[in-house]
């Protein structure tokens, strides 16, 4: 079975980051810009959807911001540390991992 290499950088990864779950939260409170942009840009960053939706991506962002915000707001820090498990996981399937 060959190794993959990014596979295997994105397993560590997934595993240091589930090891300290509070470090992690103090981490993306301390980014730049705060949690909500954290999750703004992992939108942003990824793929576009097709269709209809990504066609009115761009012109929604402000709505996705203050969506963001409330989600923050209303569920706190862990749903910053859910949807970023789940990105990581993401990543991790799509390498090999």
């Amino acid at each position: 079975m060959a190794v993959s290499i990014p596979g295997t950088i994105a397993d560590f990864v997934k595993q240091e980051y589930e090891a300290n779950k509070p470090a992690v939260l103090a981490l993306i409170q301390q980014s730049e810009g705060g949690v909500e942009n954290v999750i703004i840009a992992a939108i942003e960053g990824a793929p576009a959807p097709g269709g209809i939706l990504g066609m009115l991506f761009k012109s929604l962002r402000p709505q996705l911001e203050a969506y963001v915000k409330n989600l923050v707001a209303t569920q706190g820090p862990e749903i910053v540390y859910e949807f970023l498990d789940r990105a990581i996981a993401a990543e991790v399937k799509a390498l090999g991992g």
